[in-house]
């Protein structure tokens, strides 16, 4: 085979990608801009179980989603809830993060913490190597350097000690997103916000309102620190490209494939990884967009659905009392 790969990021998709170069390459470099592997951690660390990827660590598994529907006011309107039966998984993303690491260092990968990179400098202090994978997140180190920056969704969430035994989700009427209760893995939750167009006012202000109104405070849902970024949810489309004669393909968030649903980047970061790795080996990056899209399309067909419902509210309440949204919860996760 005689590939060498350089890869921009130490997180989920970086790594992934790393543990499955390993394999069939001769050198993989891993840079990662953060002073240690799993740290800052800005997401809700919910894992969604679909095409029969598991987590590398054992996390707390999710049976039930209660979906409470608010008025404008933040005021209870109605609810149903959504068996999931453990489709939905929290794990400690730091710590699978850094397992992770591990095994890639265990196959002879070099990952060097602490260091920021460009596109630009690695085609020319790795001249010699075929590949630039960018797993940088959002927004990505190509759409950093060259421009085409994406939209995004911006989140927000409350660390509360208090903890949860379920994921509840609320919807309002004037937000395109949700609100959210997730159960953290090693106890306690978190409280957030997320919006998939720009919100109509800053959404630690939307969060406040929604907790004091909803009775969260008083439930014992007091913040303890807070946390938020950006979700990369759209594509950021050609995920391969080339760059001063070398190829470089953009992977997880980088290529903006968290689905404008859930918000959910993690398992999708894995698959593209494995996805991009396999067309390296047979000698086809040129069609891993191709390739990873007809693995997930119907997962992201019944996730436009969801997505659909989510703005409305008569036909969601209707589906989810009726117990078909768990149905289609099933199809969507296989």
């Amino acid at each position: 085979m005689g590939m060498k790969v350089v890869i921009i990021g130490g997180s989920i998709a970086g790594l992934e990608a790393a543990i499955n170069f390993s394999e069939f390459c001769d050198s993989v470099v891993v840079f990662e801009e953060h002073k240690e592997i799993g740290k800052p951690l800005q997401c809700a660390e919910g894992w969604i179980h679909f095409t029969g990827v598991k987590p590398y660590i054992s996390g707390r598994k999710v049976n039930e989603v209660d979906v409470i529907i608010l008025d404008r006011r933040y005021n209870y309107k109605t609810s149903f809830s959504i068996k999931i039966n453990g489709s939905v998984e929290i794990i400690n993303r730091p710590e699978m993060e850094k397992k992770m690491a591990k095994m890639a260092e265990d196959r002879g990968v070099q990952i060097f913490t602490n260091t920021k990179v460009t596109l630009l400098g690695l085609t020319k202090q790795f001249s010699d190597y075929d590949l630039i994978v960018d797993a940088s997140g959002y927004p990505s180190q190509w759409c950093r350097e060259f421009g085409g920056k994406k939209p995004y969704a911006p989140a927000v969430q409350a660390i509360c000690e208090k903890d949860a035994n379920k994921i509840t989700t609320f919807l309002h009427p004037e937000l395109d997103g949700y609100f959210w209760i997730f159960p953290m893995a090693d106890g306690g939750s978190k409280v957030g916000v997320v919006s998939f167009t720009k919100p109509k006012a800053p959404l630690r202000k939307l969060l406040d309102e929604m907790m004091k109104t909803t009775g969260l405070y008083d439930d014992g849902f007091e913040p303890v620190s807070y946390t938020g970024g950006l979700i990369g949810c759209y594509r950021n489309s050609p995920f391969v490209r080339e760059l001063n004669g070398m190829k470089a393909a953009l992977v997880g968030d980088a290529a903006g494939i968290a689905d404008t649903f859930a918000g959910e980047g993690m398992t999708k970061a894995v698959i593209s990884s494995r996805v991009l790795a396999k067309c390296a080996k047979c000698g086809l990056i040129d069609y891993y967009e191709k390739e990873y899209y007809k693995v997930m399309r119907g997962h992201y067909f019944l996730v436009s659905i969801f997505a659909y419902l989510r703005k409305n509210f008569t036909l969601l309440n209707l589906l989810g009392k009726s117990g078909i949204l768990g149905v289609v919860n099933r199809l969507a996760v296989r």
